[in-house]
């Protein structure tokens, strides 16, 4: 299952959802996930040096996977993290646990 967030729209499982049902999943436990880079790649391997406190070397062979678990714990948490890469231009996701 994947909760996402596309600029004003909401998805559940790939389907457009309101913002009071988005409001639901905010207390569920999960990761967030870099799905995509974007455009300004040094800023977010940047930000997963510091992130992670993991060396520029392990960041830029992290940003080569197609799949990039930032943090884990409960949406509301996360909430911060995943809206400060979205503005530096990557795609992130959050899904739940199982």
């Amino acid at each position: 299952m994947q909760l996402a967030k596309d600029k004003n729209n909401y998805y559940w499982n790939d389907h457009i959802i309101s913002k009071e049902d988005f409001e639901k999943y905010t207390d569920m436990k999960g990761t967030a996930v870099i799905t995509d880079m974007g455009k300004d790649k040094l800023t977010v391997i940047n930000f997963l040096k510091n992130k992670l406190n993991i060396t520029p070397q392990q960041a830029l062979t992290s940003s080569k996977q197609s799949e990039i678990i930032v943090a884990e714990g409960f949406s509301a948490q996360l909430k911060q993290i995943i809206t400060h890469l979205e503005t530096l231009g990557a795609t992130v996701v959050f899904k739940p646990e199982s």
